[in-house]
């Protein structure tokens, strides 16, 4: 078969490359929610909002990259982010009410 799009070869190289891009995105992650718990637990021993001010936008940027991924290239995520992705998609506006949630305990990542 003398086809110029098609070669097996190409495709193997191809196939291969997408399986490792995978990979990597499944580890990524999975480290973007240890971020995540970490952050919550730092904002959680702050005292005030204003102390817990560079953890937030901390967390408005995984969120951001979340919401990227899910809405803009339709990659579905691990339930845990997807979840924090959609909650905290008001962030700028919300951090008060999410910084006593996570305080209290209210809010669980």
């Amino acid at each position: 078969m003398a086809n110029f799009f098609l070669v097996l070869d190409e495709i193997k190289t191809e196939l291969k490359q997408i399986e490792e891009t995978g990979l990597r995105l499944t580890e990524q992650l999975a480290l973007l929610n240890q971020y995540v718990v970490f952050i919550f637990a730092q904002i959680k021993a702050c005292e005030t909002q204003e102390a817990a001010n560079e953890y937030f936008e901390m967390l408005e940027a995984i969120q951001s990259t979340l919401a990227t991924l899910i809405y803009g290239q339709d990659i579905i995520l691990p339930d845990s982010l997807w979840r924090f992705a959609h909650d905290f998609d008001h962030l700028a506006e919300e951090r008060q009410f999410y910084f006593q949630k996570i305080r209290s305990g209210d809010y669980v990542f």
